[in-house]
């Protein structure tokens, strides 16, 4: 039976590299809102020789992989409607001018 994590938690699990060095040192998954992701860490060592764990976390999914480091591609928002300004003051749609956000009148030289 395989390891399956309960929500909000995890297991990490020591990685058979074969030949090849790159592959993470230990993998596995966690759990988190109803969300499964692959989890995997590597062992490294810092200048002064210190060992510290290095990690990457993707969404779990049957198709293609999604990396944490590359989300999904999403919409642009749409740009803001520009002001329309009308004679004699006052404008519609968009952001109010910084006229309109003095209590006073502006000065005029």
């Amino acid at each position: 039976m395989a390891y399956e994590p309960k929500e909000g938690s995890g297991a990490l699990f020591k990685n058979d590299k074969g030949d090849n060095p790159k592959r993470p040192d230990y993998r596995g998954t966690l759990t988190l809102n109803g969300v499964e992701y692959k989890a995997s860490l590597w062992i490294r060592q810092d200048k002064k020789g210190n060992d510290y764990l290095n990690g990457s976390i993707e969404v779990k999914t049957k198709g293609a992989p999604q990396s944490s480091r590359s989300p999904a591609p999403s919409r642009p928002a749409p740009a803001p409607e520009p002001a329309k300004f009308t004679p004699g003051g006052g404008h519609t749609g968009g952001e109010p001018t910084l006229d309109e956000d003095v209590p006073f009148a502006p000065f005029k030289y």
